[in-house]
C-alpha cells in the first residue's frame, strides 16, 4: 500500500504545481526542447502543461484538469507526481508533505478530542 492514496487534494495540487512551475521556469535547453516537441499553444504560449504532462505519464487533458483543479489525481499518478517533484525540488516537496502530514494529525486529534468529550458527557448525563 503506498502513502499516495492518504494525499489529498490539495497536496496532490500542490505538488502538480511545483513540478508545472519547474517546466515553466525551465532551462532555455529544456525550452528548446519544448518548442520543437510540442507546437505552440493558445496566445503564442510554450505548451508548459504538455510538457508536463510528458513527465507525469498522463495525458494533456489529465494534467490541464489537474491544474485548473477540476480534479485530481489518482493514487498511481499522485504517486509519480511525489516522485517527479522530488526529482526537482526534494526541500520543497518534503515541506508539502510534512505539512499535509501534519494538517491531517491536527484534525485527526480534533477529532478524538471532540468525541472523548462528548462520550464523557454522554456518561455522565446518565449517572
Amino acid at each position: 500500500m503506498s502513502f499516495s492514496e492518504h494525499l489529498g487534494r490539495q497536496t496532490r495540487y500542490r505538488l502538480f504545481c511545483l513540478v508545472y512551475n519547474h517546466v515553466k521556469e525551465s532551462t532555455d535547453e529544456e525550452r528548446e526542447r519544448l518548442k520543437k516537441k510540442h507546437k505552440r499553444m493558445g496566445k503564442g504560449r510554450p505548451a508548459y502543461v504538455s510538457l508536463t504532462a510528458e513527465l507525469l505519464g498522463v495525458s494533456r487533458e489529465t494534467a490541464s484538469a489537474w491544474k485548473r483543479q477540476k480534479y485530481q489525481s489518482k493514487n498511481v499518478n499522485a504517486e509519480r507526481v511525489v516522485e517527479v517533484a522530488w526529482k526537482f525540488d526534494k526541500k520543497e516537496t518534503e515541506k508539502i508533505l510534512r505539512e499535509a502530514l501534519e494538517s491531517h494529525r491536527e484534525k485527526l486529534e480534533n477529532f478524538l478530542s471532540c468525541r472523548l468529550v462528548s462520550t464523557k458527557i454522554k456518561g455522565e448525563k446518565q449517572k
